[in-house]
């Protein structure tokens, strides 16, 4: 079975706090927030003071997902926060086992996520480090982009290096996307446009459950 997580960057912040209570009512354990510092990626999303307020006001769990090039510097504050998980890029500035050892330190989740254009084979020294790694199916940093077939190469070598490690699909899902990924060995799919940007929110996420088990 393959869970879905929302990615928050696609919601309608004018609405967030009914649109949150659709996810809960659909059963979404875990809301997934694209944290953007204007360097690692052209824009700038949010910090960790609205993570720290729809914590406050959810039981989901807390994914968050660093684009930004020295993850180290925000690892605290978003601990603080309320994360559940944190995944930094092996494309970052920061040593990675710092990191890693860093968020481990925190009692947090830790993931390293990979860019489309970067060898799957960068990843594997610190495998064994991990809770989880990300494959971007997308070119972080933007929204609304188009699923790119490749990133499911990299699925498949990631699941022959090791099979217990569990991978985040991130970017470009689809219901049509969805078919093509339920049989890929994923753990988590990050959904953000495809939600969102539906007219019902409820009806959307439904449906890429029953594609995806």
């Amino acid at each position: 079975m393959i869970k879905i997580c929302p990615s928050i960057l696609s919601a309608d912040f004018l609405n967030l706090k009914k649109e949150l209570k659709f996810l809960e009512e659909s059963k979404i354990e875990m809301l997934h927030f694209d944290v953007m510092d204007g360097y690692f990626v052209p824009n700038l999303s949010f910090g960790s003071l609205i993570l720290n307020s729809i914590k406050k006001a959810s039981k989901m769990l807390m994914d968050v997902h660093l684009m930004v090039k020295r993850p180290l510097k925000f690892l605290e504050q978003f601990s603080k926060a309320g994360a559940f998980s944190m995944t930094f890029h092996v494309e970052c500035e920061d040593n990675i086992l710092d990191c890693i050892n860093k968020i481990k330190s925190l009692n947090c989740k830790c993931g390293v996520a990979i860019n489309p254009e970067t060898p799957v084979e960068k990843i594997f020294p610190f495998l064994d480090y991990l809770d989880m790694v990300v494959v971007m199916s997308v070119k972080p940093g933007f929204g609304g982009q188009e699923f790119i077939k490749d990133s499911l190469k990299k699925v498949e070598i990631l699941r022959n290096k090791n099979n217990f490690l569990k991978i985040q699909l991130d970017g470009g899902i689809n219901l049509n996307i969805a078919k093509q990924i339920k049989d890929s060995g994923i753990y988590y799919a990050v959904v953000g446009s495809y939600i969102f940007c539906s007219k019902d929110i409820k009806q959307a996420i439904f449906s890429l459950k029953e594609v995806l088990g």
